[in-house]
């Protein structure tokens, strides 16, 4: 049974998973803006909704190498696919943003 269950999470994230970002936004990521994306369903995140943040230090035309800003997870690097990025936070005001937003105070970025 438990095997049948995989088996169906594993189709609803599949099925509920979409590109989220169009290319042309992509080519506009910048090093050092801050994107929102999704573990990709082969992962086999616990839970596929979770967003995820990082602070983009190399582009590509399908994906960005990002460094995990995440509790637990901050300083890992990721590479993360045009297809799993969210939304894109760009230049060093908006990453500021996102550290006060996150813990109340500024942090060097």
């Amino acid at each position: 049974m438990e095997r049948r269950q995989s088996t169906v999470i594993a189709h609803f994230q599949h099925e509920t998973y979409k590109p989220h970002i169009r290319r042309e936004a992509l080519q506009q990521i910048d090093k050092g803006d801050i994107i929102t994306y999704l573990l990709p369903p082969r992962s086999c995140p616990s839970n596929p909704f979770r967003e995820w943040h990082g602070r983009v230090e190399w582009i590509s035309p399908e994906l960005v190498k990002v460094t995990v800003l995440d509790e637990g997870y901050t300083g890992e690097t990721e590479f993360v696919m045009r297809t799993e990025i969210v939304s894109v936070m760009s230049g060093l005001s908006s990453a500021e943003q996102y550290f006060n937003e996150r813990s109340g105070k500024s942090h060097p970025v």
